[in-house]
């Protein structure tokens, strides 16, 4: 879409966004992993948690939104690796985080967790590709591609990598696309979380032991 302009989000831009990934992840196979989907007050509580998780985003990372004819209909965010959350940010927020936890399944956060940690090292500094998401009524027209681009250029004018997660064997082949590697696929209960890396200029940026899994079968 050539009305499509990624931009800088600012604070302003915090709710709309989170409206965004709130309808954006509705298929999302993490998301409906830890949340029920059928029950309205557990797509409250969802919100919510977008709009607490966004709030922290917006102090920590770099968030960039795709804009189309000033609505906002997609974006990203990215941090530089992955130490994106300081426990003293996530304490300012723990009584809304509380509040949240009856909505969700504990033992699943813990195993999707479990799941998202990357068991080998990456050497070198690197961003991470915390989210990136597309609006469903703005979907297949090539926005999470402009996104993505934008992403790949601000890590490439610095030398650095770009790590991510994703449930998704679709969103795989998405990032395969932009030369991202996937370099650990971690098998749960009725989930798949696949650990991608993409790096710059031949540099080889994932330890010795980092390099054996990108034989995993994905």
């Amino acid at each position: 879409m050539k009305d499509i302009k990624i931009v800088k989000a600012k604070r302003k831009n915090i709710k709309s966004f989170s409206k965004v990934l709130f309808k954006s992840f509705k298929k999302e196979s993490g998301t409906r992993y830890i949340f029920n989907y059928s029950d309205k007050e557990s797509r409250m509580f969802l919100f919510k948690a977008f709009l607490l998780r966004n709030t922290l985003r917006f102090r920590s990372g770099q968030v960039f939104l795709a804009k189309s004819n000033n609505k906002i209909v997609g974006g990203a965010v990215l941090y530089k690796d992955s130490h994106h959350l300081s426990i003293k940010k996530i304490v300012l927020f723990l009584p809304e985080v509380i509040k949240i936890i009856p909505k969700i399944s504990v033992l699943k956060v813990i195993s999707i967790l479990r799941l998202r940690w990357l068991d080998k090292q990456i050497n070198q500094e690197y961003y991470t590709l915390e989210v990136l998401a597309v609006d469903s009524n703005y979907q297949r027209r090539g926005i999470g591609s402009k996104i993505l681009s934008k992403v790949v250029s601000v890590a490439e004018k610095r030398s650095m990598g770009i790590y991510l997660t994703t449930a998704s064997k679709k969103n795989e082949r998405f990032y395969k696309k932009f030369g991202f590697k996937t370099i650990q696929r971690k098998v749960g209960e009725g989930i798949v979380i696949y650990h991608m890396y993409k790096k710059f200029y031949g540099i080889d940026f994932l330890s010795k032991k980092c390099k054996l899994n990108h034989n995993a079968k994905s």
